[in-house]
Protein backbone atom coordinates (compact mmCIF):
# COMPACT_ATOMS: atom_id res chain seq x y z
CA UNK A 1 0.00 0.00 0.00
CA UNK A 2 1.17 3.39 0.02
CA UNK A 3 0.72 4.49 3.30
CA UNK A 4 3.56 0.93 3.99
CA UNK A 5 5.85 2.82 1.27
CA UNK A 6 5.39 6.12 2.42
CA UNK A 7 6.54 4.97 6.09
CA UNK A 8 9.40 2.77 4.24
CA UNK A 9 10.47 5.68 2.78
CA UNK A 10 10.40 7.86 5.50
CA UNK A 11 12.37 5.99 7.37
CA UNK A 12 15.04 5.28 4.96
CA UNK A 13 15.48 9.22 4.62
CA UNK A 14 16.29 9.72 8.32
CA UNK A 15 18.53 6.26 8.90
CA UNK A 16 20.46 6.24 5.22
CA UNK A 17 23.96 7.24 5.83
CA UNK A 18 25.68 10.19 4.18
CA UNK A 19 27.85 8.62 1.13
CA UNK A 20 31.23 9.99 -0.44
CA UNK A 21 31.52 10.14 -3.53
CA UNK A 22 33.55 6.76 -3.79
CA UNK A 23 30.84 5.47 -1.61
CA UNK A 24 28.00 6.19 -3.84
CA UNK A 25 29.85 5.70 -7.04
CA UNK A 26 29.49 1.79 -6.54
CA UNK A 27 26.96 -0.24 -4.85
CA UNK A 28 23.77 -2.19 -5.63
CA UNK A 29 21.97 0.88 -4.49
CA UNK A 30 23.53 3.14 -7.13
CA UNK A 31 23.56 0.62 -9.65
CA UNK A 32 19.45 0.44 -9.20
CA UNK A 33 19.28 4.15 -9.11
CA UNK A 34 19.94 4.68 -13.12
CA UNK A 35 21.61 7.57 -13.74
CA UNK A 36 23.16 8.12 -9.82
CA UNK A 37 26.44 8.28 -11.06
CA UNK A 38 25.78 11.21 -12.77
CA UNK A 39 24.41 12.82 -9.99
CA UNK A 40 27.64 12.43 -8.06
CA UNK A 41 29.67 13.45 -10.90
CA UNK A 42 28.96 15.26 -14.64
CA UNK A 43 30.98 12.74 -16.54
CA UNK A 44 27.68 12.23 -18.77
CA UNK A 45 24.52 11.18 -19.21
CA UNK A 46 23.01 7.35 -17.93
CA UNK A 47 21.76 5.35 -20.92
CA UNK A 48 17.89 5.50 -21.04
CA UNK A 49 15.07 3.53 -21.90
CA UNK A 50 12.20 4.51 -23.23
CA UNK A 51 9.22 4.48 -20.31
CA UNK A 52 5.90 2.66 -21.17
CA UNK A 53 2.95 5.37 -20.40
CA UNK A 54 -0.30 4.79 -19.89
CA UNK A 55 -3.10 6.59 -22.42
CA UNK A 56 -2.86 9.90 -21.43
CA UNK A 57 -0.50 9.86 -18.95
CA UNK A 58 2.33 12.10 -18.49
CA UNK A 59 6.10 11.93 -17.94
CA UNK A 60 6.96 12.25 -14.19
CA UNK A 61 9.68 14.81 -14.00
CA UNK A 62 11.03 16.43 -10.66
CA UNK A 63 13.36 19.10 -10.78
CA UNK A 64 15.36 20.25 -7.59
CA UNK A 65 15.89 23.73 -7.56
CA UNK A 66 13.83 26.44 -9.21
CA UNK A 67 16.21 27.35 -11.53
CA UNK A 68 16.65 24.22 -12.88
CA UNK A 69 12.99 23.68 -13.48
CA UNK A 70 12.43 26.65 -15.30
CA UNK A 71 15.21 25.32 -17.69
CA UNK A 72 13.24 22.01 -17.42
CA UNK A 73 10.11 24.30 -18.85
CA UNK A 74 10.85 25.37 -21.40
CA UNK A 75 12.13 22.62 -22.83
CA UNK A 76 9.23 19.85 -21.25
CA UNK A 77 6.57 22.27 -21.94
CA UNK A 78 2.91 21.09 -21.47
CA UNK A 79 4.07 17.69 -22.46
CA UNK A 80 5.37 16.10 -18.92
CA UNK A 81 4.32 16.35 -14.92
CA UNK A 82 6.91 18.81 -13.65
CA UNK A 83 7.48 19.81 -9.88
CA UNK A 84 9.89 21.44 -8.78
CA UNK A 85 11.23 20.52 -5.13
CA UNK A 86 12.07 23.48 -4.04
CA UNK A 87 10.30 26.52 -3.21
CA UNK A 88 11.70 29.92 -4.21
CA UNK A 89 14.09 31.79 -2.12
CA UNK A 90 15.44 28.47 -1.04
CA UNK A 91 19.19 27.51 -0.88
CA UNK A 92 20.09 24.40 -2.22
CA UNK A 93 22.75 23.96 0.01
CA UNK A 94 20.78 23.79 3.18
CA UNK A 95 17.59 22.66 1.61
CA UNK A 96 16.06 19.67 3.81
CA UNK A 97 13.43 17.44 1.89
CA UNK A 98 9.92 17.18 2.97
CA UNK A 99 8.35 14.03 3.24
CA UNK A 100 5.98 14.52 0.28
CA UNK A 101 9.30 15.15 -1.79
CA UNK A 102 10.53 11.49 -0.74
CA UNK A 103 7.62 10.13 -2.12
CA UNK A 104 7.57 12.86 -5.28
CA UNK A 105 11.54 11.46 -6.35
CA UNK A 106 10.47 8.08 -5.94
CA UNK A 107 7.67 7.98 -8.16
CA UNK A 108 9.38 9.74 -10.55
CA UNK A 109 10.68 8.92 -14.21
CA UNK A 110 13.21 11.73 -13.90
CA UNK A 111 15.33 13.56 -11.46
CA UNK A 112 16.99 16.32 -12.87
CA UNK A 113 19.49 17.85 -10.54
CA UNK A 114 22.37 20.54 -10.99
CA UNK A 115 25.48 17.67 -9.97
CA UNK A 116 29.12 17.66 -8.23
CA UNK A 117 26.40 17.52 -4.84
CA UNK A 118 25.23 20.82 -5.13
CA UNK A 119 21.59 19.57 -3.45
CA UNK A 120 23.84 18.84 -0.48
CA UNK A 121 21.05 17.54 1.84
CA UNK A 122 18.77 16.16 -1.13
CA UNK A 123 21.81 13.45 -2.08
CA UNK A 124 20.87 11.26 1.20
CA UNK A 125 17.01 10.76 0.15
CA UNK A 126 17.90 10.47 -3.65
CA UNK A 127 20.48 6.88 -2.78
CA UNK A 128 17.45 6.11 -0.30
CA UNK A 129 14.70 6.02 -3.13
CA UNK A 130 14.59 5.01 -6.83
CA UNK A 131 13.46 7.01 -9.39
CA UNK A 132 14.01 5.91 -13.28
CA UNK A 133 16.72 8.42 -14.14
CA UNK A 134 18.35 10.70 -12.07
CA UNK A 135 20.17 13.30 -14.43
CA UNK A 136 22.75 16.00 -13.99
CA UNK A 137 22.00 18.40 -16.11
CA UNK A 138 25.54 19.79 -16.20
CA UNK A 139 26.77 16.75 -17.23
CA UNK A 140 29.36 17.04 -19.51
CA UNK A 141 30.58 20.67 -18.77
CA UNK A 142 34.61 20.35 -18.14
CA UNK A 143 34.67 22.14 -15.00
CA UNK A 144 38.51 22.58 -15.70
CA UNK A 145 38.15 24.64 -18.50
CA UNK A 146 39.14 27.44 -17.90
CA UNK A 147 40.94 26.52 -14.22
CA UNK A 148 39.88 29.75 -12.45
CA UNK A 149 40.66 29.84 -8.78
CA UNK A 150 39.63 32.93 -7.02
CA UNK A 151 42.43 33.55 -5.26
CA UNK A 152 45.00 32.93 -7.94
CA UNK A 153 46.22 36.52 -8.66
CA UNK A 154 47.18 36.77 -5.15
CA UNK A 155 49.26 33.53 -4.39
CA UNK A 156 52.56 34.97 -3.27
CA UNK A 157 53.34 31.03 -3.27
CA UNK A 158 54.04 30.00 -6.87
CA UNK A 159 57.07 28.31 -6.14
CA UNK A 160 55.21 25.40 -4.38
CA UNK A 161 53.72 22.23 -5.59
CA UNK A 162 51.95 22.83 -9.19
CA UNK A 163 48.74 21.79 -7.12
CA UNK A 164 48.73 24.86 -5.03
CA UNK A 165 47.66 27.27 -7.74
CA UNK A 166 44.31 25.87 -7.17
CA UNK A 167 43.70 25.62 -3.60
CA UNK A 168 41.54 28.60 -3.07
CA UNK A 169 43.13 28.92 0.57
CA UNK A 170 46.43 29.42 -0.13
CA UNK A 171 45.96 33.09 0.16
CA UNK A 172 45.40 32.71 4.11
CA UNK A 173 47.52 29.85 4.57
CA UNK A 174 51.01 31.19 6.71
CA UNK A 175 52.29 27.56 6.98
CA UNK A 176 53.01 26.50 3.19
CA UNK A 177 56.10 25.51 3.85
CA UNK A 178 54.83 22.38 6.31
CA UNK A 179 53.53 19.22 4.85
CA UNK A 180 50.04 19.78 2.89
CA UNK A 181 48.35 17.79 5.82
CA UNK A 182 49.96 19.80 8.36
CA UNK A 183 46.73 22.63 8.10
CA UNK A 184 44.36 19.72 8.37
CA UNK A 185 45.86 18.43 11.66
CA UNK A 186 44.12 19.39 14.56
CA UNK A 187 47.01 19.20 16.77
CA UNK A 188 49.39 21.02 14.76
CA UNK A 189 50.40 23.59 16.63
CA UNK A 190 50.20 26.16 13.79
CA UNK A 191 46.74 25.33 13.18
CA UNK A 192 44.15 28.44 14.08
CA UNK A 193 41.33 26.70 12.02
CA UNK A 194 39.02 25.07 14.48
CA UNK A 195 37.38 21.78 13.14
CA UNK A 196 33.63 22.87 14.16
CA UNK A 197 34.71 25.71 11.27
CA UNK A 198 36.24 23.86 8.98
CA UNK A 199 34.86 24.99 5.39
CA UNK A 200 36.81 21.89 3.94
CA UNK A 201 33.87 19.61 5.01
CA UNK A 202 31.37 21.75 3.03
CA UNK A 203 32.84 21.79 -0.20
CA UNK A 204 31.95 20.03 -3.37
CA UNK A 205 34.16 17.37 -4.55
CA UNK A 206 35.00 18.17 -8.23
CA UNK A 207 34.76 21.86 -8.41
CA UNK A 208 32.29 25.14 -8.87
CA UNK A 209 28.88 23.31 -9.01
CA UNK A 210 27.17 26.77 -9.83
CA UNK A 211 26.91 26.51 -13.64
CA UNK A 212 23.72 28.23 -13.70
CA UNK A 213 25.95 31.30 -13.21
CA UNK A 214 27.30 31.17 -17.07
CA UNK A 215 24.40 31.27 -19.61
CA UNK A 216 27.02 29.54 -22.17
CA UNK A 217 26.63 26.29 -19.56
CA UNK A 218 23.00 26.47 -19.31
CA UNK A 219 23.14 26.04 -22.90
CA UNK A 220 24.62 22.81 -22.24
CA UNK A 221 21.64 22.47 -19.78
CA UNK A 222 19.11 22.75 -22.85
CA UNK A 223 20.94 19.59 -24.49
CA UNK A 224 20.90 16.88 -21.74
CA UNK A 225 17.67 17.73 -21.01
CA UNK A 226 16.06 17.56 -24.26
CA UNK A 227 18.17 14.87 -24.80
CA UNK A 228 16.99 12.54 -22.05
CA UNK A 229 12.97 13.61 -22.62
CA UNK A 230 13.72 12.81 -25.88
CA UNK A 231 15.18 9.31 -24.97
CA UNK A 232 12.48 8.61 -22.27
CA UNK A 233 9.28 9.90 -23.55
CA UNK A 234 10.34 9.63 -27.70
CA UNK A 235 6.36 10.15 -28.63
CA UNK A 236 6.93 13.98 -28.04
CA UNK A 237 10.90 14.35 -28.75
CA UNK A 238 9.93 16.59 -32.21
CA UNK A 239 8.33 19.15 -29.34
CA UNK A 240 11.44 18.85 -26.91
CA UNK A 241 13.70 19.43 -29.93
CA UNK A 242 11.95 22.60 -31.12
CA UNK A 243 11.32 24.22 -27.66
CA UNK A 244 14.95 23.65 -26.64
CA UNK A 245 16.34 25.06 -30.10
CA UNK A 246 14.19 28.10 -29.40
CA UNK A 247 15.22 28.26 -25.47
CA UNK A 248 19.34 28.20 -26.95
CA UNK A 249 18.49 30.98 -29.08
CA UNK A 250 17.32 33.02 -26.01
CA UNK A 251 19.91 31.95 -24.08
CA UNK A 252 22.49 32.82 -26.71
CA UNK A 253 21.10 36.38 -27.05
CA UNK A 254 21.14 36.91 -23.64
CA UNK A 255 25.14 35.63 -23.25
CA UNK A 256 26.05 37.95 -26.07
CA UNK A 257 24.30 41.09 -24.61
CA UNK A 258 25.90 40.58 -21.38
CA UNK A 259 29.18 40.33 -23.19
CA UNK A 260 28.89 43.81 -24.62
CA UNK A 261 27.95 45.37 -21.43
CA UNK A 262 30.94 43.77 -19.66
CA UNK A 263 33.35 45.16 -22.63
CA UNK A 264 32.29 48.87 -21.85
CA UNK A 265 33.72 48.51 -18.39
CA UNK A 266 37.45 49.70 -17.33
CA UNK A 267 39.61 46.59 -17.52
CA UNK A 268 41.20 47.93 -14.57
CA UNK A 269 37.87 47.81 -12.86
CA UNK A 270 36.43 44.68 -13.28
CA UNK A 271 37.57 43.12 -10.00
CA UNK A 272 34.99 42.01 -7.33
CA UNK A 273 34.88 40.35 -3.97
CA UNK A 274 31.50 37.65 -3.92
CA UNK A 275 29.74 36.04 -0.52
CA UNK A 276 31.24 32.53 -1.36
CA UNK A 277 32.88 30.64 -4.01
CA UNK A 278 29.52 31.16 -6.43
CA UNK A 279 30.96 33.89 -9.34
CA UNK A 280 33.78 32.28 -10.86
CA UNK A 281 31.91 30.86 -14.00
CA UNK A 282 30.23 33.97 -14.68
CA UNK A 283 33.44 35.57 -14.44
CA UNK A 284 35.25 33.79 -16.57
CA UNK A 285 33.49 33.88 -19.17
CA UNK A 286 33.07 37.36 -19.23
CA UNK A 287 36.46 38.84 -18.45
CA UNK A 288 35.76 39.54 -14.66
CA UNK A 289 37.93 38.40 -11.90
CA UNK A 290 36.64 37.33 -8.43
CA UNK A 291 39.61 38.63 -6.14
CA UNK A 292 38.26 37.12 -3.20
CA UNK A 293 35.26 35.53 -1.14
CA UNK A 294 33.86 36.34 2.43
CA UNK A 295 33.99 32.40 2.52
CA UNK A 296 36.47 30.53 0.56
CA UNK A 297 34.13 27.76 -0.09
CA UNK A 298 31.79 26.27 -2.75
CA UNK A 299 29.20 25.65 -0.02
CA UNK A 300 27.84 28.81 1.41
CA UNK A 301 27.26 27.03 4.55
CA UNK A 302 31.13 26.88 5.69
CA UNK A 303 32.36 29.28 8.23
CA UNK A 304 35.92 30.98 7.16
CA UNK A 305 38.18 31.59 9.98
CA UNK A 306 39.40 35.12 11.68
CA UNK A 307 42.48 35.10 9.90
CA UNK A 308 40.75 34.48 6.74
CA UNK A 309 38.59 37.34 7.37
CA UNK A 310 41.68 39.57 8.04
CA UNK A 311 42.95 38.79 5.04
CA UNK A 312 40.70 39.70 3.12
CA UNK A 313 39.40 42.84 4.65
CA UNK A 314 43.41 43.82 3.80
CA UNK A 315 43.10 42.44 0.24
CA UNK A 316 40.50 44.85 -0.47
CA UNK A 317 41.96 47.78 1.00
CA UNK A 318 45.41 46.98 -0.84
CA UNK A 319 43.46 46.05 -4.20
CA UNK A 320 41.01 48.82 -4.40
CA UNK A 321 38.19 47.08 -4.53
CA UNK A 322 34.75 49.02 -4.02
CA UNK A 323 32.28 45.91 -4.85
CA UNK A 324 31.19 42.72 -2.78
CA UNK A 325 28.46 40.78 -4.32
CA UNK A 326 26.15 38.91 -1.77
CA UNK A 327 23.49 36.58 -3.15
CA UNK A 328 19.44 36.62 -1.59
CA UNK A 329 19.94 33.39 -0.48
CA UNK A 330 22.54 33.97 1.87
CA UNK A 331 21.78 32.88 5.83
CA UNK A 332 21.85 35.82 8.40
CA UNK A 333 24.96 34.99 9.78
CA UNK A 334 26.81 35.42 5.83
CA UNK A 335 24.70 38.81 5.15
CA UNK A 336 26.21 40.45 8.58
CA UNK A 337 29.37 39.13 8.05
CA UNK A 338 29.60 40.54 4.31
CA UNK A 339 28.11 43.49 5.25
CA UNK A 340 30.86 43.67 8.29
CA UNK A 341 33.89 42.90 6.02
CA UNK A 342 32.33 46.09 3.44
CA UNK A 343 32.18 48.47 6.50
CA UNK A 344 36.08 48.05 8.03
CA UNK A 345 37.15 47.66 5.07
CA UNK A 346 36.26 51.39 3.98
CA UNK A 347 33.33 53.68 3.17
CA UNK A 348 34.05 53.04 -0.66
CA UNK A 349 33.10 49.27 -0.72
CA UNK A 350 29.53 48.75 -2.17
CA UNK A 351 27.75 45.72 -1.15
CA UNK A 352 24.95 44.64 -4.32
CA UNK A 353 22.73 41.72 -3.57
CA UNK A 354 22.10 39.15 -6.70
CA UNK A 355 19.79 35.95 -7.10
CA UNK A 356 22.11 33.27 -6.30
CA UNK A 357 20.63 29.70 -5.68
CA UNK A 358 17.03 30.49 -6.51
CA UNK A 359 14.94 32.08 -8.87
CA UNK A 360 12.85 35.29 -7.63
CA UNK A 361 9.20 35.01 -5.98
CA UNK A 362 6.37 34.80 -9.34
CA UNK A 363 5.76 38.38 -10.72
CA UNK A 364 9.16 39.45 -8.97
CA UNK A 365 11.66 40.30 -11.74
CA UNK A 366 14.15 37.58 -12.25
CA UNK A 367 11.46 34.93 -11.61
CA UNK A 368 12.55 33.19 -15.08
CA UNK A 369 16.37 32.08 -15.48
CA UNK A 370 16.54 34.69 -18.45
CA UNK A 371 15.60 37.00 -16.26
CA UNK A 372 17.35 35.88 -13.37
CA UNK A 373 20.90 35.94 -15.53
CA UNK A 374 20.29 39.20 -16.85
CA UNK A 375 19.41 40.63 -13.41
CA UNK A 376 22.34 39.65 -11.51
CA UNK A 377 24.48 40.63 -14.68
CA UNK A 378 22.82 44.09 -14.73
CA UNK A 379 23.81 44.60 -10.94
CA UNK A 380 27.18 43.42 -11.26
CA UNK A 381 28.09 45.39 -14.35
CA UNK A 382 25.99 48.64 -12.82
CA UNK A 383 28.27 48.22 -9.82
CA UNK A 384 31.69 47.99 -11.37
CA UNK A 385 30.77 50.66 -14.02
CA UNK A 386 30.30 53.06 -10.76
CA UNK A 387 33.90 52.98 -9.43
CA UNK A 388 35.49 55.92 -8.70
Amino acid sequence: MKTHLYVFLIISFLVFPIVSLSAAGGGEQAEENSGMAGYLDIEGLPEFQPVELAEGEKLKVTATTSIIGDVVKNIAGDNVDLEILMERGANPHSYEPTPENVVRLDESHIVFVNGLFLEEAVMETLEAVNPRYVVAVSAGIDVDHDEHDEHDDHDDHDDHDEHDEHDEHDEHDEHDEHDEHDEHDEHDEHDDHDDDHDHHDHDHAGGDPHFWMNPEFVIRWTENIEAALSAVDPANGDEYSRRGGEYRDSLHRVSEEIREGVDRIPAESRKFVSDHVVLGHFADEYGLEVAGTVIPSTSDQSEPSAREISSLVEEIRSEGISLIVLGETAGRGLVDLTRSVAQEAGTQVNVVRVLSGSLAAPGEEGDTYLEFIELNARRIIEGLSTVE
